[in-house]
């Protein structure tokens, strides 16, 4: 962006050079000009490249119009006005303990369940997730609200996998 508001600075004030037809800069006129040019075309260029870093996806976001198309690692050409969001699609660990200062969230996440003998026992857990590649665009704009999304996405499954009450195979 830089280089295009430079870029329109230097052509108009080619432009006023021209204009007045006096001065040291008139026989340079045509060279400011093509520098101009250059300038303006090389910052379009680079406002259209992306580059995502390894391990990443791009989200793209056209006035706040979240698209569906995802863009890999590596360069792409995106158009200059869309707004490209990396979102991590690598394993990742999300602790629920009980402590208050451990974990993503702080305060006390760990799950709390019901043994057959009716005590309750508290449970620390950390399971390994990732975000699938396909449906970062589904959930890009809700994640930078915060980490309450894969709190409750991890809640959910915790509960799934220890229903209450846990300790009913055990004699």
């Amino acid at each position: 962006m830089f280089l295009i508001v430079l870029g329109i600075i230097l052509f108009l004030a080619a432009v006023s050079i021209a204009q007045k037809g006096t001065g040291v800069f008139v026989k340079h006129v045509r060279s400011i000009r093509l520098i101009s040019y250059l300038m303006i075309g090389a910052g379009i260029l680079s406002s259209c490249v992306k580059q995502i870093d390894a391990g990443f996806v791009g989200v793209q976001s056209f006035f706040g119009k979240v698209q569906n198309t995802i863009l890999p690692s590596g360069l792409s050409l995106v158009n200059p006005l869309m707004n490209v969001t990396q979102m991590d699609v690598r394993t990742q660990n999300y602790t629920m303990s009980g402590q208050h200062d451990e974990g993503t969230v702080t305060g006390d996440d760990a799950i709390r369940v019901l043994t057959a003998d009716g005590l309750e026992v508290t449970i620390d857990l950390s399971p390994p997730y990732l975000m699938n590649r396909r449906q970062a665009s589904t959930f890009g704009p809700m994640l930078p609200a915060g980490n309450w999304l894969l709190f409750t996405y991890c809640m959910a499954f915790s509960r799934e996998i220890f229903p209450s009450p846990i300790c009913r195979f055990v004699p």
